[in-house]
């Protein structure tokens, strides 16, 4: 009987609370930190909302936090009274953030979260909360809960990346060589690790590039908008760029003119048999 208890005590110990059984239990492994990490990935300045120039802005620490700010003006306001710019601040980190929120249950309750979730911004990252009573427990936990945000966001993100090119360069990355870079809880993979400096002095940018890049992506109508012309351009400009519409081999070889000019190889010696040999269609052309 005793040995029976003592087996119930040990079960009970050991069990996971519904809490755990969510967002706040540790994962048996840690995924590997492999990213550099960019605060306030604002597009507009926190003070006047005009847009965040890369070479006039100012980021800069105040009252415990980091602020961007577009002059040395709003600058000295933010300095003066930081407090008075927090809550404008946090609004504008978890609109950056709420597209990419990796998590959909609260990390103190395990809750699920629903449209009027509580917003929280610890350590520069949005983290939902099912309530407000949820808010102290979060603060204490603040360093733990934004790296884990971060983390997952990652984990999500990295597994379907909507490019295969450097953010800054344009460059091919190989996926295992790319230098990873989080703006807050975007993901932005780049070729090399001289580029993570252009994406520190203007994160917004990228960030709004790969994001641009995953809509694309998602987007029923393809990756892409796509550059072929209509059938009305086609018909003014023709396949070789020219007004007038696709040549004709008929006309070609009744004047002697156009791409079978001169030739008589190829599809320009079928002219005669293959009317449409020449034409914007052909997968074979000759130029004279």
């Amino acid at each position: 009987m005793k040995k029976l208890i003592l087996a119930l005590c040990i079960a009970a110990l050991g069990a996971p609370t519904p809490a755990q059984d969510h967002a706040t239990s540790k994962p048996t492994s840690q995924p590997e930190v492999r990213w550099t990490a960019v605060k306030t990935p604002l597009a507009t300045c926190v003070v006047s909302g005009e847009p965040l120039e890369a070479d006039s802005k100012r980021m800069f620490e105040a009252g415990g936090r980091t602020f961007s700010t577009c002059c040395g003006r709003c600058k000295t306001k933010v300095e003066g009274s930081p407090e008075a710019y927090v809550e404008k601040l946090d609004a504008a980190i978890a609109k950056a953030q709420n597209a990419h929120y990796p998590l959909d249950r609260c990390p103190i309750s395990g809750e699920e979260i629903s449209t009027d979730a509580k917003l929280l911004v610890l350590e520069d990252t949005l983290v939902k909360l099912c309530c407000g009573g949820c808010v102290s427990k979060a603060r204490a936990r603040g360093p733990e809960l934004a790296a884990m945000v971060v983390a997952k966001a990652y984990q999500h993100q990295v597994a379907s990346y909507p490019v295969a090119k450097c953010a800054v360069s344009q460059d091919e990355f190989d996926a295992e060589d790319a230098v990873d870079v989080m703006v807050g809880t975007q993901l932005i993979r780049l070729c090399c690790d001289h580029c993570v400096e252009d994406v520190q002095k203007n994160p917004a940018k990228f960030a709004a590039k790969i994001a641009a890049a995953s809509a694309a992506k998602k987007s029923p109508h393809g990756d892409l908008p796509s550059s072929r012309p209509s059938g009305a351009e086609h018909g003014k400009q023709g396949h070789d760029g020219e007004r007038g519409g696709p040549r004709d081999a008929g006309s070609d070889a009744a004047s002697g003119s156009g791409c079978c000019a001169g030739q008589s190889t190829g599809c320009c010696a079928e002219k005669a048999t293959k009317p449409s040999c020449c034409s914007a269609t052909s997968p074979a052309k000759t130029r004279g």
